[in-house]
């Protein structure tokens, strides 16, 4: 199964993304992300056995509850060639929060993996206008959202025509 490890918003933090994203539509060429959360770490395909065993490993992270922000836009890789719209989080928790999956990840064979912590607003299919298009992204209205993280998922991601499809395997808790 292919899966990874993930924090889901609160409803009215879903409710203000979906207002960003309300912004970018009717622009040509964007794929509009229809699920959203804040991935962790990407796992990729793992069996059964390997889901028991990072179970067991992340029941061992342990950190306190905390705070994000959600704040400004941007693009990966860059604004010449865009090809993800997203919006930032701000929290040096998350970066630890992070870095604990990681070091219990890593015995099980997965490596670190640098971590820019976003959540996905758009893929860019194609560019029709590159200026339009940077200029749509530069203009959306968004300001600075406080939210309460206190748990985590790993989640199984089924890949269909329209959008993947995620299912929560376990949960977290901070404390």
């Amino acid at each position: 199964m292919r899966a990874f490890i993930a924090l889901d918003f609160p409803p009215e933090i879903n409710s203000y993304v979906k207002g960003i994203q309300e912004q970018l539509f009717g622009t040509l060429g964007l794929s509009i992300a229809s699920s959203l959360h804040l991935t962790l770490k990407f796992l990729g395909e793992i069996s059964e056995s390997k889901e028991n065993e990072i179970k067991d490993a992340l029941s061992g992270v342990v950190l306190k509850r905390f705070s994000c922000v959600i704040s400004s836009q941007g693009v990966f890789p860059g604004y010449n060639k865009p090809r993800v719209i997203w919006l930032g989080l701000k929290s040096d928790s998350l970066i630890e929060l992070n870095r604990k999956i990681d070091d219990a990840l890593i015995p099980l064979g997965f490596s670190r993996e640098s971590f820019s912590p976003h959540v996905t607003l758009a893929r860019v299919k194609f560019i029709k206008d590159l200026d339009i298009l940077i200029a749509r992204i530069k203009g959306l209205k968004t300001e600075e959202k406080s939210f309460p993280v206190s748990e985590f998922f790993l989640k199984k991601s089924v890949l269909s025509e329209k959008a993947p499809i995620y299912e929560n395997l376990s949960g977290f808790s901070l404390q």
